[in-house]
This record gives structure tokens, C-alpha cells and sequence, in this order.
């Protein structure tokens, strides 16, 4: 895995904040990076962690590092759940000149909640219809999927 870093820094912001059910001003862990395979831009990530899981990762080398792996060895923990909500997304222009999109391709929004436990510990933001999947890191299934209209 080797991935660009775009951010890695400790700042508010109130929608992450809402969710982890903080004060909006709360400063927390966000990570943003440019994921790719071989040396082809696959994904661009947007990560919010709350301060205490998310502190011990800021020396982390995320450019050749998994996040689920530096979390559990720098903060101790390792997700017990989760869910995934796919929808798609016409890009804008600066999405499509970094993951060197043709003009007329169009991309996945993946919006994942981690948990630890059942209390939210992640965030990776990522139309009317969704693909929900659901997962526990104590089955051996696939995941449960599910499409939800969206209002």
C-alpha cells in the first residue's frame, strides 16, 4: 500500500465532532490521503478519529502504513465493527484531475463508520440510493449488504 499525504493534523471540524457526539470545537485527528495501487491514484481518503485514539497516530508514516494497523499498535485498538454506506458521485474538477478520472467517469463515495464496541470511532466521508454494508470483525461471513433509498 502506498499512499500520498495530503493532511495530517489535530482541527475541528463540527459535522465529525456531531458524530463522535463532542463539542463542534473539539480538535480531532484528520487524515487525508491520496490512495494508490501501483502507481495508479485509486481513492482519496478522508479520515476523523476523536482526539484520544487519534493523537498517538500523528508521527505515523501513512505514505506506506495501514491505518487500522498503526491504530492498533500506537493507540491499542482494533475495530469490532462497522458500517459502509456506497453511493455514487459525478466528481468535480479537482477530483478528477488527482485521480486522473476520463471526463465522463464517474466515481464511488464510500462513508464508513468504524466502531469499538458500538460507540462510532471512525469516519472515512467519503444520490437517492445506497449500498449499506454492515461487518464484525467476529464473523467469518461476508458482510450483510443492503440497499437503502435515500431521501
Amino acid at each position: 500500500q502506498t499512499s500520498e499525504v495530503l493532511a495530517l493534523d489535530m482541527r475541528p471540524d463540527p459535522r465529525a465532532a456531531e458524530r463522535f457526539e463532542l463539542p463542534a470545537g473539539t480538535r480531532l485527528f484528520h487524515l487525508e490521503r491520496i490512495r494508490y495501487a501501483g502507481d495508479e491514484p485509486l481513492a482519496v481518503d478522508t479520515v476523523w478519529l476523536p482526539p484520544d485514539l487519534g493523537e498517538p497516530l500523528l508521527d505515523a508514516d501513512f505514505t506506506r502504513t495501514a491505518l487500522y494497523d498503526e491504530l492498533e499498535a500506537r493507540s491499542g485498538v482494533r475495530l469490532t465493527g462497522g458500517r459502509e454506506t456506497i453511493t455514487a458521485l459525478a466528481p468535480d474538477v479537482d477530483l478528477v484531475d488527482v485521480l486522473g478520472l476520463d471526463d465522463d467517469e464517474a466515481c464511488l463515495r464510500i462513508e464508513r463508520v468504524g466502531e469499538l464496541d458500538h460507540p462510532t470511532v471512525e469516519l472515512v466521508r467519503g444520490s437517492r440510493f445506497a449500498l449499506v454494508s454492515d461487518w464484525a470483525a467476529t464473523t467469518s461471513h461476508a458482510p450483510s449488504l443492503s440497499v437503502q433509498h435515500r431521501v
